[in-house]
């Protein structure tokens, strides 16, 4: 049973050394607005009800996020879930550093969606591992646009530990999956594509003790 709400931010916010924990959510915020962002730093987020943190945008925003150095962990539902839709709606991320790990759902959730919506991220140095069904999941349709690099991050242990789709996504899309070390899951590395030609850059990964697929 959840103790609190948890936080909500519409707009702008910075946490520096927080905890959240008990929560029915643990951080979830709304970008509205052109410059719009969200930092969170060496915190810990966790043993929350649903996700640990939630970012959504809409109606054309250009927003940031950025989560360093933190522990997002044993949350029931995804740890870090960032959510782009319609119109030319667009957030960077930038997730370096932290332990994302335990969560029920989803490690991490990246999820453009239609029209021009684009989700540009930068995911390097993070230990992803234990979340109950992906660790790392790129999800986009129906126009959308990414710019995903994943770089010297350690994924393991999470189900599929990175998988990406993308339905009649944006072709121009790029995504990067570089010098990781990817191990003891189901699978390594899976992309299903539909609708949409793209290229993927996969290069210098160490990936070993899958029981599916590498």
């Amino acid at each position: 049973r959840a103790e609190w709400q948890g936080i909500i931010v519409a707009g702008t916010a910075l946490l520096d050394h927080a905890s959240i924990s008990h929560a029915a959510f643990g951080l979830k915020c709304e970008f509205r607005d052109d410059d719009d962002s969200l930092s969170v730093s060496n915190s810990i987020v966790g043993d929350n009800y649903g996700d640990g943190i939630y970012v959504y945008a809409e109606n054309n925003a250009q927003a940031e996020l950025n989560v360093t150095d933190s522990v997002v962990s044993d949350n029931s539902g995804h740890g870090i879930y960032v959510d782009a839709y319609n119109g030319t709606t667009r957030i960077e991320s930038d997730l370096r550093g932290n332990e994302v790990s335990g969560n029920g759902k989803y490690g991490v959730h990246l999820y453009g969606r239609n029209g021009s919506a684009s989700i540009l991220s930068q995911i390097s140095g993070n230990t992803i591992s234990g979340n109950s069904e992906y660790g790392v999941y790129v999800n986009h349709t129906y126009g959308s646009y990414s710019d995903h690099s994943l770089d010297n991050n350690e994924i393991h242990t999470s189900g599929k530990n990175l998988y990406a789709r993308y339905y009649r996504a944006n072709s121009s899309s790029l995504i990067s999956v570089a010098n990781n070390e990817i191990h003891d899951g189901t699978a390594g590395i899976e992309f299903n594509l539909t609708n949409t030609s793209l290229s993927p850059q996969i290069n210098d990964n160490k990936m070993f003790g899958h029981s599916q697929s590498g």
